[in-house]
This record gives C-alpha cells, sequence and structure tokens, in this order.
C-alpha cells in the first residue's frame, strides 16, 4: 500500500467520495498503531471511528456488513493527521 502526506490522502479520499457518492468506507492508517475509519452515505457522514490497529478488523468488518453497497477505500499516512467531515471535507 502507498504512503501519503495528510493533505494529499485527504484530496484522495474526497475526491473518491465524490466519486462513490452513494456510499463509501474510508480508513487512513496513522502512525503505524491508529487508524481512522469513516463511512459516508450521499454528503453525510455517518460514522466516524479511531482506534488501535488490533481493533481495525472488527470495525472494518462491521462497517462492511452494515453497509453493503459501500466502496472501500485505504490509504496509509506517512505524515500528519486526517480528519473528514461532512459535506465541507
Amino acid at each position: 500500500m502507498k504512503t501519503y502526506t495528510a493533505a494529499y490522502a485527504k484530496r484522495k479520499a474526497n475526491a473518491f467520495r465524490k466519486k462513490h457518492f452513494t456510499s463509501c468506507i474510508s480508513i487512513f492508517f496513522l502512525d503505524k498503531r491508529t487508524y481512522r475509519l469513516f463511512v459516508f452515505q450521499g454528503d453525510r457522514r455517518v460514522l466516524a471511528e479511531s482506534g488501535r490497529l488490533t481493533q481495525l478488523e472488527k470495525e472494518k468488518n462491521e462497517a462492511l456488513d452494515k453497509y453493503l453497497d459501500a466502496a472501500l477505500l485505504e490509504l496509509v499516512v506517512e505524515s500528519g493527521d486526517v480528519w473528514l467531515g461532512g459535506a465541507n471535507g
């Protein structure tokens, strides 16, 4: 998996969200120990989770089970932090 700066990862995730407008899941791997998971339906963020990588598989599977039509994007962030908001990013 490629690594990105936080700013580029956020731009890439927002472009992905616009392409998969109905539903998407974005996962960011931060500092090799933590993650952020965001679920969007349309222009609305419906879920925002963060935690240790040991919890990620469980959270990811729950999100994929709940949002069956969601497209998935996973990015590694090499520096900085990423937080995605609702309609305005």
